[in-house]
C-alpha cells in the first residue's frame, strides 16, 4: 500500500474492518480463554496492531484466516507468559489427556500438534473440579460413570452429566482447532 490512502480513509476503511470482524476475533478469544477481560485486551492488542499496519488488512476482503491465525498466537503467548504457570498453580501435562494426535497430524508438523494439545490441556483444566476429575477417571483410568459414581460417592447420573459436559466442552475447541489448522 502506498501514501495514497489519507488518514480520513484510513480511519472510515478500519471502523469497516474492525466492525464487522472484532466480534469474532473476541468471541474465539473469550471462548478459548474463559476470562472476559484478558480476551477483551488480547483482541483490543490486535486489532492494534492491525491499526498500525494497514497493509495487512486495507483492501482485503478475506482476510479472516490471518486474523484467527494472528488471535490463536496471541492467545498462546499470553497463555505462556502469565505467571500462573511459572507458579504452578496449573500444571499440563501430556498425561492429562491421552489423544493420539499423530492420527491426523502430519509428524513433520510438531509444532501444531503442541498447540493443539496445549488448547486441549488447557480447556480441561479450566472445567469446574469435580467434571475435570469425573472425565480424566472416565479418560485416562478407563472407568464408567458407574465405577466413577461408586468412586466419589455420587449418582450415575451425575456422573454421566459430568463426562457429557466435559465432552461438548472439548468438542467446541476442537471445532475451532480444526477451523484454524484444517480449513
Amino acid at each position: 500500500m502506498g501514501t495514497e490512502l489519507n488518514q480520513d480513509e484510513k480511519v472510515k476503511a478500519f471502523r469497516r474492518f474492525f466492525d464487522k470482524s472484532y466480534p469474532k476475533i473476541k468471541a474465539f478469544s473469550l471462548k478459548l480463554l474463559k476470562v472476559e477481560e484478558d480476551a477483551e485486551d488480547i483482541t483490543q492488542d490486535i486489532f492494534l496492531k492491525f491499526w498500525e499496519k494497514p497493509e495487512l488488512w486495507y483492501g482485503k476482503t478475506e482476510i479472516d484466516n490471518l486474523l484467527f491465525i494472528i488471535a490463536r498466537n496471541a492467545i498462546f503467548n499470553f497463555i505462556k507468559h502469565k505467571s500462573i504457570f511459572d507458579n504452578g498453580l496449573v500444571e499440563l501435562s501430556d498425561e492429562t489427556v491421552n489423544i493420539p494426535l499423530s492420527d491426523w497430524i502430519s509428524p513433520e508438523d510438531e509444532l501444531q500438534a503442541e498447540e493443539i494439545r496445549l488448547l486441549i490441556n488447557m480447556t480441561i483444566e479450566r472445567l469446574p473440579e469435580k467434571r475435570r476429575e469425573v472425565f480424566l477417571m472416565h479418560k485416562n483410568e478407563g472407568l464408567s460413570a458407574a465405577q466413577i459414581a461408586e468412586k466419589l460417592n455420587i449418582s450415575v447420573r451425575t456422573a454421566e452429566h459430568h463426562i457429557y459436559r466435559a465432552m461438548a466442552e472439548l468438542k467446541k475447541v476442537l471445532l475451532s482447532i480444526i477451523f484454524l489448522f484444517f480449513v
